[in-house]
C-alpha cells in the first residue's frame, strides 16, 4: 500500500490544508456580478487529452483583452497541477536548515512548496501587487490535494497596458498576457474567436506531444523504458512511461531513462519519500525500491539521467512515478524463470 503524505509535501506543490484558508473569488461570477457594460471573460488553464497521455502548459488562448471593471475567470483543463499567478513571489524566509532539511534538494522542494503555500492578491486585480491563484487540478482528491481550486477569477481594475501571468508550477514558459485597453476602444474578439483560438492551440500543442510519443516509442531499445518524452519545441509533456509493460527474465535488468525537464521517479512498492531508497540491484517481490527523483532537468542535484534495477525473483511488479501516477504513470514489470 502506498503513504501519499511525505511525498506530497515534498512536491512543487501546495499543503492541502493551507488552502483550506484560500480568501480569494474563485467561482465562476455570473453577469449579474457586474455593472452594465462589462464583461466576463473565459480562459483554460493547462490542457490535456481525454485519455490523459499529452499535458498541455498553456493559457487559452495565449492572449486576451479586457477593460478596467472586466472580470477573467480561469478554468483548469487538466488534471497536471498549475497555478495562476503574476509579479514576484516573496521571498523565502524561513530557515530550512533549522527545520531539519539538511539535503540540498528537498530544502529546494520546500522553499518551492512554501512560495506556492499561500494564495495572494485578493479578487481585484491592481496590476502592481503580487497575486496567485493556488494549486489548480480537475482531480483533486486524486492530485493528493483535495482542497485545489477548479476556477480562480478576478476583477480587473489595473491601469491600460499589458500583463503577463505565468504558472508557478511551470515557470515563465507556460504564459499569458491580459491587455487592459482603453474603455473607448472596440475589444478585438468575442469570447467564440478566443474560444476559436484556443481550440487551434490546444490541437498545436496536443500534435507536439504526439509526435514526441511515436518518435520515442519507435526508439526506445530493449529492457528499456523511457519515462516521458523529449519534446523538441512547444509546450506539451507527454505524462507516460513508454513501453511501460516489459517482459524479462530473472536476473536482467530495466534500464529507465528520463531526458525530459519533468519531475518523475520511478518506484515500486510503498511510497517513502523523493530521494532514491532500496536496492536497485536486487529487486523481490514485497521490496520498496525508488530511483527518486531523477532526470536531465536535475543533474545539477547530483541526480542521474537514468537509472537501472535488477529483478532476481519472478513475478509481476508494479511501478508508478510519485509525482504523476493519478495522471496514469503507471507501468509493470513482469519477471519469468530464466529456464
Amino acid at each position: 500500500m502506498r503513504s501519499t503524505g511525505f511525498v506530497r509535501r515534498c512536491q512543487l506543490l501546495v499543503i492541502a490544508s493551507v488552502l483550506g484558508a484560500l480568501t480569494l473569488a474563485v467561482g465562476v461570477p455570473g453577469p449579474s456580478a457586474h455593472a452594465a457594460g462589462h464583461h466576463t471573460w473565459q480562459v483554460t488553464v493547462g490542457v490535456q487529452t481525454a485519455n490523459g497521455v499529452i499535458s498541455g502548459m498553456i493559457f487559452t488562448p495565449s492572449q486576451i483583452f479586457v477593460k478596467a471593471g472586466d472580470t477573467v475567470v480561469w478554468t483548469v483543463g487538466s488534471k497536471e497541477i498549475h497555478t495562476v499567478a503574476f509579479g514576484n513571489p516573496p521571498a523565502d524566509t524561513d530557515n530550512e536548515g533549522a527545520e531539519g532539511i539538511d539535503n540540498p534538494l528537498l530544502n529546494a522542494f520546500e522553499e518551492i512548496e512554501e512560495q506556492f503555500a499561500t494564495p495572494a492578491g485578493g479578487s481585484s486585480f491592481d496590476g502592481v501587487s503580487y497575486y496567485n491563484s493556488g494549486i489548480m487540478t480537475t482531480l483533486p482528491e486524486a492530485s493528493g490535494f483535495p482542497q485545489a481550486i477548479q476556477h480562480y477569477a478576478l476583477t480587473i481594475n489595473a491601469p491600460v497596458g499589458a500583463y503577463t501571468f505565468y504558472c508557478l508550477v511551470h515557470g515563465p514558459m507556460m504564459s499569458q498576457v491580459v491587455h487592459v485597453i482603453p474603455n473607448d476602444q472596440a475589444y478585438p474578439f468575442t469570447q467564440e474567436q478566443y474560444n476559436s483560438q484556443a481550440a487551434r492551440q490546444r490541437a498545436s500543442v496536443f500534435a507536439q506531444g504526439w509526435r514526441a510519443y511515436a518518435k520515442t516509442v519507435s526508439t526506445v531499445a530493449p529492457n528499456t523504458v523511457s519515462v516521458g518524452a523529449s519534446v523538441d519545441t512547444g509546450q506539451a509533456d507527454v505524462m507516460r512511461f513508454l513501453r511501460k509493460n516489459t517482459t524479462i527474465k530473472v536476473n536482467q535488468t530495466v534500464t529507465f531513462t528520463n531526458v525530459t525537464g519533468d519531475p518523475h521517479t520511478v518506484t515500486i512498492g510503498a511510497e517513502q519519500g523523493i530521494l532514491s531508497y532500496g536496492d536497485w540491484n536486487n529487486v523481490r517481490l514485497g521490496d520498496n525500491v525508488s530511483s527518486g527523483l531523477f532526470g536531465a532537468a536535475f543533474t545539477g542535484f547530483g541526480l542521474p539521467t537514468s537509472v537501472t534495477f535488477r529483478f532476481t525473483q519472478p513475478g509481476v511488479y508494479h511501478y508508478y512515478c510519485v509525482f504523476h501516477d493519478y495522471e496514469g504513470m503507471v507501468g509493470t514489470i513482469t519477471v519469468v524463470s530464466g529456464d
